[in-house]
């Protein structure tokens, strides 16, 4: 099948998707995968879409299919599109049950669940995670749900149109030199690695397996060095990026053999020891 072919598909599959909508219903037509294939109708017709598949050829870079305004006939095309997406759902703190699993899954505490302004979008049944900069602005918003029957796991509020990534920095970790820089900063996949990762080093959440130009940018600015620590599932994916972004800044990868949001302390303490 060739790119047109799959963007074709993509556009026949999801012709029926209204404006605003977003589906993980359709396969992948780049590894055949449902689930981890997501197709967003924007509020101008356009479809995007995006494969969180780490092992897929396409996985993070996304594109879109052009809808029909303007005309009609419009060979599919892929570029960059940015619709806002506020999240506007009543929230409250994170507590009873969710706290609960939080602390017995994960080995979160309270106290550094509410440092990260976590909350609980009881409506939606969903944990909310903010995503800020480096500086602490505020990017959006990803909200979970952790009963693996529903799908999306993950919904994703992009707020402003800015680098996609999420950053925790705690004070007494994060020293930053007198250019602004920190010694390092670990980047990993999701925000509940990153926060349980900040405990011993500044971190980052790419939010996916994906890094672009302008994460790289963002990452350099920031750190001296960039640890990449992606899940174990995308550990060559990480060594690809080493070697495609070493004239960028040093990066170097630490193979995971779990999860960080899974390890226990003294697993924890061990990852650390190899940084």
């Amino acid at each position: 099948m060739t790119n047109l072919s799959k963007h074709l598909y993509v556009k026949a599959e999801a012709c029926d998707l209204p404006c605003g909508a977003t589906t993980n219903d359709i396969k992948c037509p780049w590894c055949g995968e449902s689930k981890s294939f997501s197709v967003t109708r924007t509020l101008r017709g356009d479809l995007l879409f995006v494969c969180h598949r780490a092992s897929c050829d396409q996985g993070g870079k996304g594109g879109y299919v052009r809808g029909p305004r303007g005309g009609t006939g419009n060979p599919p095309e892929q570029g960059r599109v940015f619709t806002p997406r506020v999240f506007d759902h009543p929230t409250t703190r994170v507590g009873g049950v969710k706290l609960a699993h939080l602390v017995s899954v994960y080995g979160l505490t309270p106290k550094e669940i509410a440092w990260a302004d976590w909350s609980y979008a009881y409506k939606m049944d969903r944990l909310v995670m903010p995503v800020l900069s480096p500086v602490g602005a505020h990017r959006g918003s990803i909200a979970r749900v952790y009963d693996k029957s529903i799908v999306p796991k993950t919904l994703t509020y992009k707020e402003v149109d800015d680098v996609w990534m999420g950053w925790y920095l705690r004070p007494g970790i994060a020293f930053a030199n007198a250019e602004g820089k920190f010694g390092e900063v670990v980047v990993v996949e999701d925000c509940i690695s990153a926060l349980k990762a900040s405990r011993l080093v500044p971190a980052c959440a790419i939010l996916g397996t994906h890094i672009s130009h302008d994460m790289v940018r963002e990452l350099t600015s920031t750190a001296k060095r960039v640890v990449l620590c992606l899940d174990q599932d995308a550990t060559q994916k990480a060594y690809d990026y080493c070697k495609e972004f070493s004239a960028f800044g040093n990066f170097i990868t630490v193979p995971l053999s779990k999860d960080i949001k899974d390890m226990n302390e003294e697993e924890l303490e061990e990852w650390s020891d190899r940084l």
